[in-house]
């Protein structure tokens, strides 16, 4: 099936989406309907087009500001006033409203609007019905169709099991407060299927939601209100849904829907009233050099004083989705040169601490880290393969001879398993072995049962009972006798068994203990003083009032999942990742990239990071990004180590009790942060390689002029060279070359690269400004920043010389064989048009 993406156009659809004749439409604020021109003039009417854009041509908004005494033609659904007959021109239901008390037209357009029963039996759709009580995604308690239980004491006089029409009364009655709030806050006119959509919206997100969406909305600003809809956005899957927008005209159509928040925005299947697709609108992957950031910046001040203070709420408030009293958390951002930002807090009920006293939670609290561990046993691969002892390429049969020398009773072949699928989680390997195994009983209690047999698990012989794992010998043993997953590079999946082979083969290879190893290779070269697989101190860590593994000593499992570590250990990390300090530059972009897929279009794995790309995190672009994580989870500890090269930040999350927090505590600072880094970043190109560029040769006609445009990146708005227009010139090249027709820019985008004393190398492309969706293959974008050479250099490069200042004092074009010297910085307000995080709400997004 052809992915056909839809453009977020949600008001620009319910003003003007294929506008059928006798159907609403909305002139600065004005209602009306949309008539041939010559039936508006004969009903006294005034023809306004381009706002039934996809009729006929003669078919054009018609309004009627003035009729009978003191009122205006509008639809009977939007006056609260008196209606009269025969005053206006199109429908019967096109009248004319005399407001009550005379004077004036007043009042909201959908004041006399209730949520219909197709509307109703809709949302009751989308949601699903459930009988009894159930926790959503957030914790709380809820019934019928997403009728919630705040507090869960609100819903004591509800006794499940419940009806579906008990549900329905529920959901009404729950309606009821977004249909008062719609008909308070918009102030156009609005069809009954366009009001129902309008109650799915705000019963998903709220009526505060709302508000800002019908600030534009009610000026008439379609595009305004579109843009602000999609901080709301997060891409989801495929479905086909009937959409009805017009009470006559229902259309079965395929399409890429968006969730709204945690749910899926079923007010979006309203709106969609045609098959008509927008255009993709391509739009640049990195597009700027990472900034630099510093904790005294006044933006990240300010969205770090917020976040605080959210967070804070959400503690001290009971509003959290996780239970705070037995929460304790530490959180880092750092960026390339410092941590920007730390918060921590200590949960008021503690579990036992027993060596020495418990103390409050701060960056240098140790947490344990668990699988957050697989990053140091892979980098210390790497470190190895970078002094050329080792290969990824290795079998891992080379250091470990006994997966060969023992009775392999499995089917997996050793030989063809390597360092690198190991790391990558290629290797088709079991996932564990003497571990997570449901023949132990202290396994069982987490499942909600004592004896396998209670749950239909046969008795099995003493024989068959399989030892811990607990030392070489007797894992290596043990995983000899399991079949293969997979064959290797066939399909990735999870396993921890990979990496207690990998700290076996290290070991093999430097004759140093696993723990020796990383603390050499890692820790200490980046100065993570408080990284050890050893348990410290109790009072040195956090220990929640839970069943956790504090004391746990996984023994041969330290590889995959044994640190302890802390917030402030992880920022050092990542800085020491962002500045090459471990691995050379080349080796470290390596690293970063994702090696097989998943069932997801935007998860993949890594070494063995968990790779996402997302087109949500900003509010006026769907540009993907990239995030580079690692999760961790033991009984009682979960954690989150994350990386964004493209702004080289990382966020370390880091809890001890309730893992529902961790999900919440780094959605609300990623979705906060990055908007505003994005904002910086922009400001930082604009003023160092932004403005025009000239020769210094008068008698030369030479310039380029170069501009953020917001999204787009670092764009060349004018370029001319020896007289020539030549930005005209090599856009048209670069069309003739793809065989593309349609306008677009050129624009620039880092090289990451150094030209020695020469500067910073920068490439050109051009890109339409859409591309049409054809086909499955519809989507495809080529890197391709070397289309062009002149004698035998490329016409794409833009090397700028950067002084001291740190801004480009000039630019050098190898093909042209020129230099030309920044003299005017760019002009005012042409940049930016407004800072994103400005726009930005937090959201939750779900990978």
């Amino acid at each position: 099936m052809a992915i056909l993406k839809l453009t977020l156009a949600f008001f620009a659809l319910i003003a003007a989406t294929l506008a059928a004749v006798n159907g609403p439409c909305s002139v600065n604020g004005a209602s009306g309907v949309c008539l041939p021109s010559a039936d508006c003039s004969d009903g006294g009417g005034t023809s306004t087009a381009g706002f039934c854009p996809d009729d006929p041509a003669d078919v054009k908004c018609c309004t009627k500001s003035s009729c009978g005494s003191g009122g205006d033609c509008r639809w009977t659904s939007s006056c609260s006033g008196t209606t009269l007959s025969g005053q206006c021109p199109g429908p019967t239901t096109f009248k004319c409203c005399i407001p009550s008390g005379g004077g004036g037209g007043g009042g909201g357009s959908s004041t006399n609007h209730e949520l219909s029963d197709n509307g109703a039996a809709f949302i009751a759709g989308f949601e699903g019905f459930r009988a009894d009580f159930y926790r959503d995604d957030a914790g709380v308690k809820t019934i019928g169709y997403g009728h919630a239980c705040q507090p869960d004491s609100e819903c004591d006089n509800i006794n499940p099991p419940i009806t579906e029409a008990e549900g329905q009364d529920l959901l009404k009655s729950d309606a009821a407060t977004f249909v008062d709030c719609i008909n308070s806050d918009v102030n156009v006119a609005l069809n009954q299927n366009q009001f129902d959509a309008l109650v799915s919206f705000t019963y998903n997100l709220g009526c505060g939601n709302l508000e800002d969406i019908a600030v534009y909305l009610n000026r008439n600003d379609f595009s305004g209100a579109t843009s602000a809809m999609k901080q709301y956005t997060h891409a989801g899957a495929f479905v086909n849904y009937q959409a009805c927008f017009n009470s006559s005209v229902y259309t079965s159509i395929d399409f890429r829907f968006w969730k709204m928040a945690d749910r899926i925005a079923p007010f979006l299947l309203f709106l969609l009233l045609v098959t008509k697709v927008t255009p993709w609108r391509p739009e640049p992957t990195e597009p700027f050099a990472p900034p630099f950031l510093v904790k005294d910046d006044p933006s990240l001040i300010t969205v770090f004083d917020k976040l605080e203070a959210t967070i804070r709420h959400a503690v001290n408030s009971g509003s959290s989705p996780w239970r705070t009293n037995i929460t304790s958390f530490s959180i880092s951002v750092t960026s390339v040169s410092e941590t920007l930002w730390t918060t921590s807090s200590t949960a008021p009920v503690l579990g036992d601490y027993v060596d020495s006293p418990s103390s409050n939670v701060t960056e240098h609290t140790y947490f344990r880290i668990a699988s957050i561990s697989k990053v140091f046993t892979v980098l210390a691969v790497l470190i190895e393969q970078q002094a050329k002892n080792c290969s990824l390429q290795d079998p891992i049969t080379r250091y470990i001879p006994e997966l060969l020398e023992g009775a392999n009773a499995g089917d997996i072949d050793w030989n063809a398993i390597t360092l690198g699928t190991l790391a990558s989680q290629l290797s088709g390997i079991p996932r564990e072995y003497g571990q997570s195994d449901l023949i132990d009983p202290i396994e069982d209690l987490q499942y909600g049962f004592e004896d396998p047999i209670d749950v239909g698990l046969p008795r099995v012989d003493d024989e068959d009972i399989p030892p811990c794992g607990e030392n070489r010998p007797e894992l290596l043993d043990g995983l000899l006798k399991r079949p293969s997953m997979y064959q290797p590079n066939y399909r990735a999946t999870y396993s921890n068994m990979a990496f207690v082979l990998l700290g076996f083969a290290l070991e093999a290879l430097t004759g140093l203990s696993y723990a020796e190893i990383v603390y050499m290779n890692v820790f200490q070269p980046v100065g993570m003083g408080n990284s050890k697989l050893s348990k410290p101190l109790d009072t040195e860590g956090v220990i929640p009032n839970m069943t956790n593994d504090w004391n746990a000593d996984i023994g041969t499992y330290g590889p995959t999942g044994g640190f302890y570590t802390t917030a402030s250990d992880l920022a050092c990390f990542a800085r020491a990742v962002f500045t090459n300090k471990l691995l050379d530059k080349a080796a470290t972009n390596a690293w970063f990239k994702p090696l097989s897929y998943s069932k997801s279009w935007s998860f993949a794995y890594g070494m063995p990071w968990e790779i996402f790309r997302t087109e949500d995190l900003l509010p006026d672009s769907s540009r993907i990004q990239t995030i580079v994580t690692k999760a961790g989870g033991l009984r009682g500890y979960s954690s989150h180590l994350v990386l964004i090269p493209e702004y080289e930040i990382s966020i370390a999350v880091l809890v001890a009790g309730d893992g529902h927090a961790l999900s919440w505590l780094r959605e609300e600072v990623l979705t906060a942060v990055v908007p505003v880094v994005e904002d910086i970043t922009r400001e930082q190109t604009a003023k160092r390689l932004g403005g025009i560029y000239s020769s210094p040769t008068p008698s030369v006609n030479s310039s380029i002029t170069l501009e953020v445009q917001g999204p787009s990146g670092l764009v060349v708005t004018s370029w001319i060279s020896n007289g020539t227009d030549f930005l005209a010139r090599y856009i048209d090249m670069s069309q003739r070359a793809g065989g593309v027709g349609r306008p677009g820019k050129v624009r620039l985008t880092s090289a990451d690269t150094e030209r020695g004393e020469r500067g910073e190398v920068w490439r050109s492309q051009f890109v339409p400004d859409e591309v049409p969706l054809k086909g499955v293959i519809s989507t495809q974008i080529i890197t391709d920043v070397d289309t062009f050479t002149y004698a035998a250099r490329s016409m794409e490069e833009f090397v700028f010389k950067i002084g001291d200042a740190g801004y480009a004092t000039e630019i050098e074009l190898p093909a042209f064989r020129t230099k030309l010297i920044k003299h005017k910085q760019p002009i005012a307000g042409t940049a930016f048009g407004g800072r994103l995080h400005s726009l930005m709400k937090p959201i939750s997004l779900e990978y």
